[in-house]
């Protein structure tokens, strides 16, 4: 693939769909003192290659939207600890990243709105009292997941044989 030529889609094949309930839940809590809240915020980079991709003969670099986005909430959760006044190692959070992902995650939110409904008025509701919320219909992300893994693989390989390390061209966001 060079320049615009590449698939609009990742290749993934027919995902089938999946149910999803949300709920409100005691994970990835905002809390600045909750460690363990830190590393379920920091697990959002799996798969490791956060969405990631190498396609074509010779591998070439390409990301996911999803895997984009999961980027962003990692930052903006970043920035919110910054503001509770945690000072993490993990990624140093600039004023532009911030801006760049809440408005990646706006524009991205509305090209995939999708129409499913809810209950009454989202805004009035007592979320630490009403904690389950509808059931939607997602395509299989744990499928996409794998199939980024296998192309993870694949690439590691074929960058071993080629270049002799695990190269990463244009490897940050």
């Amino acid at each position: 693939y060079v320049g615009r030529d590449y698939p609009h889609e990742y290749p993934v094949g027919n995902l089938q769909p999946v149910m999803m309930t949300l709920h409100e839940s005691i994970h990835f809590s905002l809390s600045p003192t909750d460690d363990i809240a830190s590393e379920e915020w920091r697990s959002l980079g799996h798969p490791v290659h956060y969405g990631k991709t190498h396609l074509g003969p010779e591998h070439r670099f390409l990301s996911t939207v999803f895997g984009h986005q999961m980027h962003c909430l990692q930052i903006l959760y970043l920035g919110l600890q910054h503001q509770y006044g945690r000072h993490n190692n993990m990624l140093e959070v600039d004023r532009h990243h911030l801006q760049h992902c809440l408005n990646y995650l706006r524009q991205t939110f509305l090209c995939d709105a999708t129409d499913s409904l809810e209950e009454g008025d989202f805004l009035s509701k007592n979320y630490s009292m009403h904690t389950r919320g509808e059931t939607l219909i997602c395509r299989d992300w744990i499928s996409v997941f794998r199939k980024l893994d296998e192309n993870q693989s694949q690439w590691e390989e074929w960058s071993n044989e080629r270049l002799g390390h695990l190269g990463e061209p244009g490897g940050e966001w």
